[in-house]
C-alpha cells in the first residue's frame, strides 16, 4: 500500500472512530431523554463521518421531535437507504414514523427490528407501547411475553393491559414487583396506575391517595409558576375591548379543500374537557386532518412578539396593521415544518389555545372556534389525576387547589372572549358528547359543514396514528359513559374545592 492510501485509511479510521464516540454518548442521551444533547451529539457524529447511519437516522428523530420533520425524513430516508437492516437505523426510523403519526409504518418497522439477531434494546418495549396505544393489546402483550421483557416501563405497561382486560388485581400485583428505585423506573406513573387501578374497582380513597402521591412528586420536579394570574389578565383586557357582534354557532355551507386561508376550526377548552374527543370525531371525516397539539398559534406569536419588540398583551391590545399578515405567516411556516396537510381541512386542536383566541380573531376572521366544556368537579377531577407532561401549562394541575384554580380561569377567560368575539364559535358538551353523541354530533356537523358519523365515538381512538396529547393514557381507549359524574364518587376528596367552582359541598 502506498503511504497516501495508508494516510486515507487511518484518517478514515480515526473520522469512524470520532463518530462513534459521538454516537454513543447521543444514544446515551436519549436514554436519558435529555434530547438537546442527542441532538447536538448525534450533530457533531454526523459531522465527522456523513455516513454514519445510526447518527444520520437519531439525527433524524431529533430533527422531528424539535418541528423540523421534512429534515428528520430527509436524514431519515437516506439512513435506511444506506442500511436498510441496520438495528439502530430500524429502530430509529421506526420511532420517527410514530412521531410523524405514521403508526403504519412504526408498527411494520419495528416488527423488522425486533426480528434482527442483535435488535436495539428498545425496539421491544417501544413496539409494544406502540401496539397499545393503537389498541393492540393483545399484539402487545404477545410481544412483552414472547421476549420476556422484565424491564419497569416494560412491566408498568403489563400491569395497564392487565388493567385494561379488567383484571384490576393482577395489574397491582405486577405493580407491587416493580423497584420503584431501579433504572427506568418512575414511581409517579407507577402511583398513576395504580390509582386507575382503584378508581375501576370503587375504591376512591385508595385511588386518591395514590393520585396525591403521585402529584407530589410531580410537583416536586417541576419549576413552572402557576399560569391561571396569566389567563386572569388576559380576561381583563377582553373585556376592555368592549361588546362586538356575537357569533354564537350558525350553520355554515359545506367546506371544501382548497387554497389555504388557515385552519378550519380550533379546539380549546380546558384540558380533559373533551378536545381529544372532538378531535378524533372530526379527523373521522375524508379529507380532514389534525395539527396533532403542535403549539403553532403560540409560536407564531412568540416569532412575532420577538420580531417587533412587543410582548403578547402589547400584541392584543395595540395591533399594528401588519401583524395579522405575519402571524399567518409564522402559523404556516410552523405548521408546514410539521409536515401538516393543508390540502386537507386542518383542525387546530390544543385546549389552551383559548389563550390566544384574541390574536386568533386578527389573522384568522374566517375560522370557527369550538370550545369543549364540561361539569366542573369532573373537570377538574379528571385534570388533577390525570399525570401530564410537565409544561407551564400544566404544572398548576398538580395541586388539587390549582386545578380548580385553572379551571376558573380558563373558563372565565372564555367568557370574557365569548362576549366581545367576531369569531363563530359553537360550546359542545362532554356529557351530552358521551351519552347522546347522535345529536350532539349533529350539532358540529351543522356548524361546520362536514359529515360525521356519531358511531366513531363508538369505537376506538387510536388506530395508527400517534396520540400527541398528554392525556394519552386516557387517549387510546373508548369513552365511557362511567366518565359522567364521576365526581360523585370523589366529592369527599373534592369538598376543598366545590364552592371555588360553584357547587355546594
Amino acid at each position: 500500500m502506498k503511504r497516501w492510501e495508508a494516510q486515507m485509511v487511518g484518517c478514515d479510521a480515526t473520522f469512524r472512530s470520532e463518530a462513534d464516540r459521538w454516537f454513543t454518548s447521543a444514544v446515551e442521551a436519549e436514554d436519558t431523554r435529555d434530547r438537546t444533547a442527542a441532538r447536538l451529539h448525534a450533530q457533531r457524529a454526523v459531522h465527522s463521518d456523513p455516513q454514519h447511519t445510526g447518527a444520520l437516522a437519531l439525527l433524524g428523530l431529533c430533527q422531528i421531535r424539535d418541528g423540523d420533520r421534512h429534515s428528520g425524513r430527509v436524514s431519515q430516508h437516506l439512513a435506511a437507504q444506506l442500511a436498510p437492516d441496520d438495528p439502530n437505523v430500524l429502530h430509529f426510523v421506526g420511532v420517527g414514523s410514530w412521531e410523524c403519526e405514521d403508526g403504519h409504518q412504526a408498527i411494520e418497522t419495528l416488527s423488522r427490528a425486533v426480528e434482527l439477531e442483535s435488535p436495539h434494546p428498545s425496539s421491544v418495549p417501544v413496539l409494544a407501547q406502540i401496539l397499545e396505544l393503537s389498541n393492540r393489546t393483545a399484539e402487545a402483550q404477545t410481544l412483552l411475553d414472547r421476549f420476556a421483557v422484565s424491564d419497569p416501563a416494560s412491566q408498568l405497561l403489563r400491569a395497564r393491559l392487565l388493567r385494561r382486560s379488567g383484571a384490576c388485581g393482577e395489574a397491582l400485583e405486577v405493580l407491587d414487583r416493580i423497584d420503584p428505585s431501579a433504572e427506568g423506573a418512575d414511581p409517579r406513573l407507577i402511583h398513576a396506575e395504580r390509582a386507575r387501578c382503584f378508581d375501576l374497582g370503587d375504591h376512591a380513597e385508595e385511588a386518591w391517595e395514590q393520585v396525591t402521591f403521585a402529584n407530589e412528586i410531580a410537583a416536586q420536579r417541576s419549576h413552572h409558576s402557576p399560569i391561571s394570574p396569566w389567563f386572569d389578565r388576559l380576561s381583563t383586557v377582553q373585556r376592555r375591548r368592549g361588546p362586538r357582534r356575537g357569533s354564537a354557532a350558525t350553520d355554515a355551507e359545506p367546506l371544501e379543500a382548497g387554497s389555504w386561508a388557515g385552519p378550519t376550526a380550533f379546539v380549546v377548552g380546558f384540558p380533559r374537557s373533551g378536545t381529544t374527543l372532538i378531535e378524533s370525531l372530526l379527523t373521522s371525516a375524508p379529507g380532514v386532518t389534525s395539527t396533532r397539539e403542535v403549539e403553532a398559534i403560540g409560536q407564531a406569536v412568540a416569532q412575532v412578539c420577538a420580531a417587533t419588540g412587543r410582548g403578547y398583551l402589547q400584541l392584543l391590545s395595540a395591533t399594528q396593521p401588519s401583524d395579522p399578515e405575519a402571524i399567518r405567516t409564522a402559523y404556516q411556516r410552523v405548521i408546514d415544518a410539521q409536515l401538516v396537510d393543508r390540502s386537507s381541512l386542518v383542525i387546530d386542536k390544543l385546549p389552551l389555545n383559548v389563550m390566544y383566541l384574541g390574536v386568533i380573531e386578527l389573522a384568522f376572521p374566517d375560522t370557527a372556534v369550538i370550545v369543549a366544556r364540561r361539569h366542573p368537579a369532573d373537570a377538574v377531577l379528571s385534570a388533577y389525576v390525570e399525570q401530564f407532561a410537565d409544561n407551564p401549562g400544566t404544572a398548576q394541575l398538580n395541586s388539587l387547589d390549582g386545578a380548580a384554580q385553572l379551571y376558573n380561569s380558563v373558563i372565565g377567560l372564555w367568557e370574557a372572549v365569548r362576549d366581545v368575539t367576531t369569531l363563530r364559535w359553537i360550546e359542545v358538551d362532554y356529557e351530552q358528547l358521551v351519552t347522546s353523541p347522535e345529536s350532539e354530533t349533529t350539532k358540529i356537523s351543522n356548524f361546520l359543514g362536514l359529515g360525521l358519523d356519531p358511531t366513531a365515538l363508538l369505537s376506538t381512538r387510536a388506530t395508527s396514528a400517534r396520540i400527541n396529547t398528554p392525556s394519552y393514557t386516557h387517549a387510546s381507549e373508548p369513552a365511557h359513559l362511567r366518565s359522567v359524574g364521576r365526581w360523585r364518587r370523589y366529592r369527599q376528596q373534592l369538598a376543598p374545592v366545590l364552592g371555588t367552582l360553584g357547587i355546594t359541598p
